[in-house]
């Protein structure tokens, strides 16, 4: 069976539908030789043959009160969010590998370039020594690959405009949808990177909101994305540890760049070295 583009796009954009659930649903669809317009109907009581909740059930009768596929695919490109797939050539490689690769994921900006980019993550509490660090480090390693971070305040933009500066590349994942921002004065920065050719990713649809459950599914993008994720400055307890983790899960390399054993925002690096992550201390030291 062959989905739509638009298809795909409202089916993952429905509420409580993640992408173990949309596969699940395409592939009982296809089982019972299902068309999209059957899905949407209820042909032949389809949606009980599913694996979804009576809550989901609502969310599609609140998704027709409104919109069908293709006008809701196009108010997505009105608002100039470009919706990638899995099947789209500009869809990153690595990312396709991944088991529970987002079937799309929304897109601002130039068109993305992916290959041999490299994760830089951090803490939110930047120091002057983070931002030191990541002069010295990302503006020499944006001259030849991406740089891809989570677009939050300290580490993260401090990163991406570290890449811009020298003239690189960089990509931004977000935890929320594109008619959202967090925290708020964070749109004018992403304004400002798109105008230098930026690119940010959401892998949540438009309309969903930034709340705490969602930054662990742009935390495993930044992993997917990179080849490699560097983490300067994290405390004991971080976000950053988590995408690291997850990037050594994923087959990635882990960099860590130690720090000041005063410092609370060394902790996390330590642990990271003891697990064996690889110590950067110079540009030249990532593989």
């Amino acid at each position: 069976m062959i989905w739509s583009k638009e298809f795909l796009t409202a089916l993952y954009s429905l509420d409580g539908i993640g992408v173990k659930k949309h596969n699940q649903i395409l592939k009982v669809l296809i089982k019972h030789e299902a068309t999209e317009r059957d899905f949407w109907v209820n042909k032949h009581q389809i949606w009980q043959k599913l694996p979804i909740s009576k809550k989901i059930e609502e969310s599609i009768y609140l998704f027709k009160k409104d919109n069908d596929s293709y006008s809701y695919y196009k108010k997505i490109l009105d608002k100039d969010i470009r919706v990638v797939s899995i099947n789209d050539n500009e869809y990153p490689f690595l990312l396709k590998q991944l088991d529970l690769a987002p079937p799309v994921i929304f897109v601002k900006g130039s068109k993305l370039k992916t290959d041999q980019a490299i994760g830089v993550v951090g803490t939110r509490r930047i120091t002057d020594y983070g931002r030191k660090v990541i002069d010295f480090l990302v503006s020499d390693w944006a001259k030849k690959r991406p740089i891809i971070s989570g677009f939050m305040y300290g580490v993260d933009v401090y990163a991406q405009r570290a890449a811009l500066n020298s003239g690189g590349y960089t990509v931004g994942i977000l935890g929320f949808g594109f008619d959202h921002m967090y925290p708020a004065h964070h749109q004018t920065i992403m304004d400002q990177f798109l105008e230098r050719g930026a690119s940010f990713i959401s892998p949540f649809a438009p309309h969903v909101v930034p709340k705490p459950g969602n930054f662990p599914a742009r935390n495993v993008l930044i992993a997917g994305l990179s080849t490699g994720v560097c983490v300067i400055e994290a405390a004991a307890k971080s976000g950053s540890l988590f995408t690291a983790n997850m990037a050594g899960e994923l087959g990635r390399d882990v960099y860590a760049v130690p720090g000041s054993i005063f410092s609370p925002f060394s902790d996390g690096i330590q642990e990271l070295l003891k697990q064996g992550a690889t110590l950067i201390r110079k540009p030249d030291d990532l593989e």
